[in-house]
C-alpha cells in the first residue's frame, strides 16, 4: 500500500459547486450560518484596533467577505492549477451564481477583479527595460489568452476575469495583490487614501496599520484555505 494519499479526481463543476454551496455562498450547519458567525468575528477582531469599524453594518460586510472568498478562491485556483481550466472555471462561478440568482455577487466582484490585476505590475519600473519588457509581456500573455478562451467559446466577462488574474503569481508572494485588495476592500466600505496616505472615512476615522495587517491576514487565510482544498484533488 502506498504511503501516499492519492487525490481524488474531479469534475471542475462538480468541485467548484461543492466548494462554493460550503464554503461560500450558504455556509449553514444546523441553524447557524456560519458567514455571518465568521464576519462578526472579523468584525470584531477590527474593531479591537479600528473603533470605526463598528459602525461598519453586518450585511454590508459579509457581502464584502464573500466577494472576496470568491476572488481569492478563483486566483488560488491559477496559482495552483495553472491556466489551462481557468477560463471554464471563471465561466462556471457566473453561471453558478446566476442559477442561485447572485448575479450581483458576479457583477460587484469586479473591484476586486481589477485590483488583483493591477497588483502584477506594481513592482515594475517603467523607467528601466526589464520594468517595461515584464509589463509588455504579461499584456501580450493576458490578450493572447482572452484571444485564446473567447475562440474556444467562453463567455468574454468570464474569459476577461480570468485573464486579469495571470502574472499575478509573484505579486502574491510579495504581498502586492494582498494590499491592492485591501485598499479595495477598504474603499468599498468608505476608507480612502488621504493626502498623508493614510485610510480614513469622511469622518476622519483611520482604518489603522494593525486593521490593514490584520484584513490581509484573513485573505491570507482565505487562500491557504483555497489552496489546501484543491491540493486534495485533480481536475479531470
Amino acid at each position: 500500500m502506498s504511503i501516499f494519499k492519492r487525490k481524488q479526481k474531479v469534475i471542475l463543476e462538480e468541485f467548484c459547486r461543492d466548494f462554493y454551496d460550503k464554503n461560500l455562498l450558504n455556509p449553514i450547519i444546523g441553524d447557524i450560518n456560519l458567514g455571518v458567525f465568521f464576519t462578526e468575528g472579523i468584525k470584531n477582531s477590527i474593531v479591537e484596533v479600528c473603533p470605526s469599524f463598528v459602525k461598519i453594518d453586518i450585511q454590508t460586510l459579509l457581502h464584502e467577505i464573500t466577494l472576496l472568498r470568491f476572488e481569492i478562491f478563483s486566483l488560488a485556483f491559477l496559482h495552483h492549477f495553472g491556466d489551462k481550466n481557468t477560463a471554464a472555471q471563471s465561466q462556471f462561478t457566473k453561471l453558478y451564481l446566476e442559477e442561485n440568482k447572485r448575479d450581483d455577487i458576479w457583477k460587484d466582484l469586479e473591484a476586486y477583479n481589477q485590483a488583483i490585476a493591477t497588483s502584477s505590475k506594481l513592482n515594475q519600473n517603467l523607467e528601466t527595460k526589464k520594468g517595461r519588457a515584464y509589463i509588455v509581456f504579461a499584456d501580450r500573455m493576458r490578450m493572447n489568452l482572452y484571444d485564446l478562451w473567447a475562440k474556444q467559446g467562453f463567455d468574454s466577462k468570464c474569459v476577461a476575469r480570468a485573464a486579469n488574474r495571470i502574472m499575478t503569481d509573484i505579486a502574491w508572494k510579495k504581498n502586492l495583490t494582498q494590499n491592492r485588495l485591501m485598499l479595495a476592500f477598504c474603499k468599498k466600505l468608505g476608507y480612502q487614501l488621504n493626502e498623508e496616505l493614510k485610510l480614513c472615512n469622511h469622518f476622519g476615522d483611520e482604518f489603522n496599520e494593525e486593521a490593514q495587517f490584520r484584513i490581509i491576514s484573513i485573505f491570507r487565510g482565505f487562500y491557504n484555505g483555497s489552496i489546501d482544498a484543491l491540493k486534495e484533488v485533480v481536475i479531470k
